[in-house]
């Protein structure tokens, strides 16, 4: 059984210390929780509406009273009040409970389809009302984010990339010289890696996916023995609400190319820019264990990797960002605040592929959605990789991802 101490212990300290700062405003206004008669067992339309009506006033009076506040608050309160505000089921989730007696909310919102109504009649109504003024700025540049990140995924969507998908048949059989080795791709200086400790492998004698158009390009690759032909495979990924799936026992990864050819994506990803020099200058760099990667090729090869987001740990829970260093929480909440913007970007982006939808069923699929670091350090073009593996993914000299 859960006791308060140990559902604490599985709460986001973002969450936590936002809903306790709610709760105390809310608890302010001493007004009991909506309810419904007892008789009633579902809702219309028309007492929906008027239960969201009742509540709103309050709902805003207390956020807008937070916001003025915000400083006071930790970066991670801060960024789960902004995705609290900015997500349908979070807002439903952590602040209406505030307002609602429990029965009569999962009345209210008693599908997804309620819930997004709810969320959209709360912003209805902010719309028309001059009362709030802090909510409603934030509350319109949450929005706009949005619509940006839905037009850029509803032109993946219109294009069906799949359907012109290039389908690569490889084979990942790993021999005798590439047993407890760790891979080096196109080493800079080849006599510093030891051939019993290192497997090199060139561009040269590898088969390296790299782009021929000016296009996006969507690379799917499955092993030799598929039995499907490369249509076949093309009429999978295109059925997006079909029954059948892609066989995860042959399935081997996706890689899509030129993303910046959508010039509404071309555009986001160098406003961006900045923020992802920043966070490579002000995170502190993955250490990994020397079974991963060895520090003294990351040294030389000048590679460096950094986390975004909020961790989970072994136990699946969510945690706090803690490579961020020592600065203060303002400096900390505007790092944090700009890496939650690059990875919605990025989410957005990822969810509009299909190896992101049923139809590729894994047991323990890989997504890497990740920018060139080493390229940001050259110019101010960006370069946005998405990558879909059926994990373990073994990189072999018969099929290499291009970095480029």
């Amino acid at each position: 059984m859960l006791t308060p101490k140990r559902l604490a212990a599985r709460t986001y300290p973002g969450i936590q210390e936002l809903h306790s700062n709610l709760k105390k405003l809310t608890d302010s206004l001493s007004r009991p929780r909506m309810s419904h008669p007892a008789e009633l067992r579902s809702f219309s339309g028309r007492f929906r509406q008027a239960l969201r009506t009742r509540s709103f006033d309050d709902v805003s009076t207390v956020v807008e009273r937070l916001l003025a506040q915000e400083d006071e608050l930790s970066a991670d309160a801060r960024i789960a009040l902004h995705t609290t505000l900015g997500n349908a089921h979070h807002f439903v989730a952590v602040i209406l409970p505030l307002f609602y007696e429990e029965k009569t909310l999962l009345l209210l919102c008693d599908s997804k389809q309620q819930i997004d109504l709810a969320y959209s009649e709360y912003g209805r109504l902010l719309s028309t009302c001059s009362s709030y003024p802090q909510l409603k700025v934030l509350w319109n540049q949450l929005r706009e984010q949005k619509t940006l990140f839905r037009t850029i995924a509803q032109r993946i969507i219109d294009k069906k990339f799949w359907k012109t998908a290039i389908i690569h048949r490889v084979s990942d059989n790993e021999d005798e010289s590439m047993s407890r080795k760790r891979a080096v791709f196109n080493p800079t200086n080849p006599s510093n890696y030891p051939e019993e400790q290192f497997y090199k492998m060139y561009s040269e004698t590898s088969y390296v996916v790299d782009s021929t158009t000016n296009q996006v390009e969507y690379h799917v690759f499955v092993s030799v023995d598929c039995p499907s032909t490369d249509d076949e495979l093309r009429d999978l990924l295109a059925d997006r609400h079909g029954d059948k799936f892609i066989d995860e026992n042959w399935f081997r990864g996706a890689h899509v190319l030129n993303l910046h050819c959508i010039h509404q994506l071309k555009d986001w990803m160098e406003e961006v820019t900045p923020a992802l020099l920043k966070s490579i200058s002000s995170c502190r760099h993955i250490r990994r264990s020397g079974q991963r990667e060895d520090r003294q090729v990351a040294k030389d090869e000048r590679s460096a990797m950094i986390a975004t987001g909020v961790l989970v740990d072994q136990n699946g829970y969510l945690r706090p960002p803690h490579n961020t260093g020592s600065m203060d929480e303002d400096s900390r909440f505007d790092l944090l605040q700009a890496n939650e913007h690059i990875l919605d970007g990025v989410i957005y982006v990822e969810t509009s592929f299909p190896f992101c939808e049923a139809n590729i069923r894994l047991q323990g699929r890989s997504f890497h959605g990740c920018f060139d670091s080493g390229r940001l350090k050259e110019s101010t073009t960006t370069v946005l990789h998405l990558v879909c593996s059926n994990f373990p993914f073994r990189i072999t000299t018969d099929a290499i991802c291009s970095q480029d």
